[in-house]
C-alpha cells in the first residue's frame, strides 16, 4: 500500500505561484497493471486562520481489501503567502500494519531547519527556499504549471534525506476517465533516475490538477491512479454565479 503514496510524492517551492489554490476533494481509481485494487481520496482545505490542510487517505477495496486492510493516512499543513506555499508541517501514517513507517517534518522557517522523526529516528536537515515535503510536491506541481507549461527542479525531504525531482511538459493530450474527458498536460519526470518512470496528466479546466498519474518501475507492473470524481471551490463559484444570473434574468 505504501507503492499507492508513491504516486502522489513524485507529486516554500521552487518558484512563484500567482493564485491561491483552491478547495477540493477527489477520488481516485488506483490501477496495478490492469487491476483495479484500491482508491486515493484527496483533499484541500483552507482554515479561517488561512492554514492550507492538504491531506490524502489510501484504501484497498474489492477483492484487494481481503489479503490488504492498510489504511494510508497523509497530511500537509502549509500557509499560502507572497506567491509562495510554506510548510508547516507533515504527517505520514500507515495503520492497521506491523511495520512502524511513520515520519513526521516540523518546518521552522525563522530557524531555517526542519526537524524529521521517520521510523522513529529524529534528525534535522537545513531549509532553503523551495524545501518541501514529498506529498506537497504534487499540489506544487499543478500551481507551477497553470500557465500551460513547467520545467522546474524542486527539493524535497524524504525519509530525513534531501532529494531533487526535475519535471518537465511535454505535449497535450485529450484523455478519458471515469471523471469525464478532459484536454491535459502531460508533466514527465526527467532526472537521470532511469530505472523510474514518472507522469502526470494535468487537466487546465480543473486548475491543473492531476486526472491520471503513472508510475513505472523497472521489472514491475505501472502503477496508475485515475481520477473518478471531484467537487472543487471552482464548481460552487461557477454554481453560485449561474445561480445569480439567472435571478437577475
Amino acid at each position: 500500500m505504501r507503492r499507492i503514496l508513491s504516486l502522489l510524492m513524485l507529486l516554500p517551492i521552487t518558484g512563484w505561484a500567482a493564485d491561491a489554490p483552491r478547495e477540493f476533494n477527489a477520488l481516485y481509481d488506483f490501477e496495478r497493471g490492469r487491476l483495479s485494487i484500491g482508491e486515493t481520496r484527496i483533499g484541500l482545505e483552507r482554515s479561517q486562520d488561512d492554514i492550507y490542510r492538504y491531506w490524502s487517505e489510501s484504501k484497498a477495496t474489492g477483492f484487494a481489501s481481503i489479503f490488504i486492510d492498510d489504511v494510508i493516512k497523509e497530511e500537509s499543513l502549509f500557509r499560502f503567502e507572497d506567491g509562495r506555499l510554506w510548510p508547516v508541517s507533515y504527517e505520514y501514517r500507515q495503520l492497521n500494519s506491523g511495520k512502524n513507517r511513520a515520519e513526521d517534518i516540523a518546518y521552522d522557517w525563522t530557524d531555517g531547519i526542519a526537524t524529521v522523526n521517520y521510523r522513529g529516528h529524529e534528525s534535522v536537515v537545513e531549509l532553503e527556499p523551495g524545501t518541501m515535503d514529498r506529498f506537497l510536491m504534487q499540489l506544487a506541481i499543478s500551481l507551477h504549471s497553470q500557465d500551460g507549461r513547467l520545467d522546474r527542479t524542486y527539493r524535497i525531504i524524504d525519509n530525513s534525506r534531501i532529494k531533487t525531482y526535475q519535471l518537465q511538459s511535454r505535449e497535450t493530450e485529450t484523455l478519458t476517465t471515469p471523471a469525464g474527458t478532459f484536454e491535459t498536460l502531460r508533466v514527465e519526470r526527467i532526472d537521470d533516475n532511469k530505472d523510474k518512470k514518472l507522469r502526470l496528466w494535468l487537466a487546465p479546466e480543473l486548475d491543473y490538477l492531476p486526472v491520471k498519474i503513472e508510475q513505472e518501475k523497472l521489472n514491475e507492473e505501472p502503477l496508475r491512479l485515475v481520477l473518478k470524481k471531484i467537487k472543487s471551490e471552482k464548481d460552487t463559484l461557477d454554481s453560485a454565479r449561474s445561480e445569480k444570473g439567472n435571478e437577475q434574468d
